[in-house]
């Protein structure tokens, strides 16, 4: 976004303020606090226009425009009197002119990117909103802002502006703590983290000993950027069996459903994500099929201490329970009936 394009949108483009009103008014609080903590002064001007177009200069828009006009005052008497005090090396004011406002612009065409990413991720989730009136943390507004203006990059733009959106549709969806480790995350962990994103059941990754081998340089990598546990562990998910000896587990897509020798639960090898893991998963685009995650599952499942298994696709999710594909995408053995 160069400079013109910056001030235009300051002006409000047709496509942001568009935006804007597609917004859920259960949110609206949260989209305005968090927009205007990285823009300045964006969602104000667009409610002053609202406010002069439906009733007139409300005393609420009188107060915004006075503080606005108070605060360039100031910004005007503070700044001459600066440069008198410096003025004994002008050359050296002005390089350092240059570089404190370089540096500021681009972190504010950082932060307005971020700001415009949220905004459209916001009214593309319109449905996905918790209906509350609660307003976001100061604190973690502070941190979150402070990360946006170093998003240089259009994916990092888009992470942080996707954060920010999960964050104002349902508060207390991303930690400080996961604000830290995303942070600090490159785009080869973005990389393989998307890359084992097909494989997750809920929050966590059914593999055998097998598997993780042949992928253990590349788990261990998400396991030290925080987003994995349990790589170098023996974790395992524990499936309760009923009084009837059958054991079931379901995610969003696969329903399995064990056969077992006794009410022990089963207890099936698994990597999980972490807190940073979970939360960042919610917001990346998950590629490839889930064949993969099928084949893992299958293979995961122990054979010993059970008579069969077999693994279902979902139809649908009722009241009454889940409702399954009669026929199995996987069984074990392969000779037991559907």
């Amino acid at each position: 976004m160069d400079l013109n394009a910056l001030i235009q949108s300051f002006s409000g483009t047709t496509g942001a303020i568009a935006a804007w009103h597609a917004v859920p008014s259960g949110v609206k609080s949260r989209v305005a606090q968090g927009y205007d903590r990285l823009t300045g002064r964006l969602t104000r001007k667009w409610d002053v226009a609202d406010q002069k177009e439906n009733a007139g200069l409300a005393d609420d828009a009188k107060r915004k425009s006075n503080k606005t006009d108070a605060q360039e005052a100031v910004l005007q008497l503070l700044v001459p009197d600066f440069a008198k005090k410096i003025s004994c090396d002008p050359d050296r004011l002005e390089r350092a002119l240059i570089e404190t406002m370089g540096e500021a612009y681009r972190n504010q065409e950082n932060k307005d990117a971020v700001a415009e990413e949220c905004l459209k991720d916001v009214a593309a989730k319109s449905q996905d909103y918790a209906v509350n009136d609660d307003l976001l943390d100061e604190d973690w507004l502070n941190l979150f802002s402070s990360y946006a203006e170093k998003a240089s990059s259009e994916r990092t733009r888009q992470l942080w502006g996707r954060i920010l959106s999960g964050q104002v549709r349902r508060p207390g969806s991303f930690g400080l703590s996961t604000l830290r480790c995303l942070s600090e995350i490159d785009q080869n962990i973005a990389r393989l983290f998307i890359k084992i994103t097909p494989l997750v059941s809920d929050s966590a990754i059914f593999i055998a000993a097998k598997e993780k081998d042949k992928r253990f340089s590349e788990f261990l990598e998400l396991e030290q950027a925080g987003l994995l546990a349990g790589v170098e562990a023996n974790l395992c998910v524990k499936i309760p069996v009923s009084d009837s000896n059958i054991g079931e587990w379901s995610d969003d897509q696969f329903f399995l459903r064990i056969e077992s020798h006794s009410t022990t639960p089963i207890e099936v090898p698994c990597i999980v994500l972490t807190k940073a893991g979970r939360e960042l998963l919610t917001i990346v685009d998950r590629t490839g099929t889930h064949g993969d995650r099928l084949n893992f599952m299958y293979n995961a499942i122990p054979r010993r201490d059970i008579k069969s298994f077999s693994i279902h696709l979902i139809m649908s999710r009722l009241a009454a329970g889940i409702r399954y594909a009669g026929i199995p995408l996987k069984k074990w053995p392969e000779d037991i009936n559907s």
